[in-house]
Order: structure tokens, then C-alpha cells, then sequence
């Protein structure tokens, strides 16, 4: 029985697109076709979201359950893991720190030398190459800070999108911004 109801309701979706094809709205008659071809949609979409709904509550219902059997055992990694996670985060952060005082001395001894302040100490650590350990290497991961907001070129600044879709619906196009045109879509809905 299932099975037939599944066929009838795929044959009434399958023509559809082709049907509505053949609406032509040239006054307040088309627009009552379309208003009935709307009706039948959505319809046809309650008679298909009644169908599957027992079936998709079962998946839904499932799919928690094991989200929070998951959940829990992620949960119970982290906590085993966690001390590790810890150490592992203090010896890198150590690491990182020689290599950055490292370069920071190499760099002042080769500024010394360009002055003609070269010494036998700064010589030795322009010329002392830095110390490889097997499985350890290092990736430089460029970040930023802003210094002086002021001097920050414009192609660098980003428009708060959210905020300004949200000012023009709030003042449903009036408020007037300049840089910016405000425009509607219209979008047709229909209710049962």
C-alpha cells in the first residue's frame, strides 16, 4: 500500500513543471490560475510531507540518539586527551619561543655588522646554523594587528552586509545611505 501511494504521489509531482507552463497571467483570470496551480502545489507538498513525516521523525529520533552517543565519546577522548593537549601546547610554545629569540639575536647581530659593530660574538651567531631535530620543523603563520585604524587602505575595509539588510528591511527602503541604492524583490506567496 505504501508503495502505491509513493507511485501516486511521484505521478502527480512529474507533470507538474510542464503544466504550469501553459499559465499565461494577462489579467485577473490568469492570476486566478496561477492562484489555483499554487493551491494544488502546495497541496500535493503537505500530501508528500504527510507521507514521509513518520519515516523522517524515526531518522530524526536516530540521528540524536547517535549525535549524543558520539557526543559522549568525543567528550570522553577530550578528557583522557586533554593533559596531552596541554604538554604538547607548553614544549611547542617553548620551542617557538627559543626559535623567535633565536632569529631576533641573528638579526641584530647582522644589523650590528652592517654598522660596522661586528664582533666575534655576533659573528658566531650570523654564522651558526640553526639546529635541525628530526620530526621537528617549524611553519611561519603570518598574522595581523591593526595599529592605527586610520591609515588602513580603503580596499582593505569590508561592508557589514547583515547590517545594512537589516537597516534597509527595518526601514523597508527608505533610509537613504550613500554608496548604496535600495531595491525590493518581490516575492509571491500563498497561503491555504
Amino acid at each position: 500500500m505504501e508503495e502505491k501511494n509513493l507511485e501516486t504521489l511521484k505521478a502527480k509531482t512529474l507533470s507538474l513543471p510542464e503544466k504550469v507552463k501553459t499559465i499565461i497571467i494577462k489579467g485577473p483570470e490568469g492570476i486566478e490560475r496561477a492562484n489555483k496551480a499554487l493551491i494544488y502545489i502546495k497541496t500535493i507538498r503537505k500530501e508528500i510531507e504527510d507521507f514521509f513525516a513518520d519515516t523522517l521523525a524515526a531518522a530524526k529520533e536516530s540521528k540524536k540518539k547517535a549525535d549524543e552517543a558520539k557526543k559522549a565519546v568525543e567528550n570522553l577522548k577530550f578528557s583522557i586527551e586533554e593533559p596531552l593537549i596541554i604538554a604538547e601546547n607548553y614544549v611547542k610554545k617553548l620551542v617557538a619561543d627559543y626559535r623567535i629569540e633565536e632569529e631576533r639575536l641573528k638579526k641584530e647581530a647582522e644589523s650590528k655588522a652592517t654598522f660596522g659593530e661586528d664582533t666575534a660574538q655576533s659573528r658566531a651567531i650570523i654564522e651558526a646554523p640553526a639546529a635541525k631535530t628530526k620530526g621537528l620543523y617549524e611553519v611561519k603563520i603570518w598574522k595581523y594587528r591593526v595599529v592605527d585604524i586610520k591609515l588602513i587602505p580603503k580596499e582593505y575595509w569590508t561592508v557589514d552586509y547583515d547590517k545594512l539588510s537589516q537597516v534597509v528591511r527595518d526601514s523597508q527602503g527608505q533610509m537613504k545611505i550613500p554608496g548604496i541604492e535600495t531595491y525590493f524583490e518581490l516575492s509571491v506567496r500563498q497561503r491555504i
